[in-house]
């Protein structure tokens, strides 16, 4: 099954300037593999511990406007999802 991800503009250079990435996948676990398999200089950004990606970033993750939060690898996903990364902007 196909996943879109959309990634935040600060990423984007990391995936050859894309807005958006079409990956295969299942679970969130699955599809997160497959971005950072097709997008190796996204590995910086995201890993996988405990059942659960994790980032450096401060993102929330949202599943076909759902936030997902704490995101499980585990997580289903049907053809036709949509994953958006959206970063959070902290400051006074």
């Amino acid at each position: 099954m196909i996943v879109t991800i959309e990634l935040p503009e600060s990423l984007r250079p990391f995936a050859g300037d894309a807005e958006t990435v079409a990956v295969r996948g299942r679970t969130i676990g699955e599809c997160f593999r497959n971005l950072i398999r097709e997008h190796s200089p996204l590995a910086r950004w995201f890993g996988f511990k405990d059942g659960y990606l994790v980032t450096d970033l401060d993102m929330l993750v949202a599943v076909n406007g759902k936030n997902t939060y704490p995101v499980s690898l585990d997580t289903p996903l049907r053809d036709g999802d949509r994953i958006t990364l959206l970063l959070v902007v902290t400051g006074g």
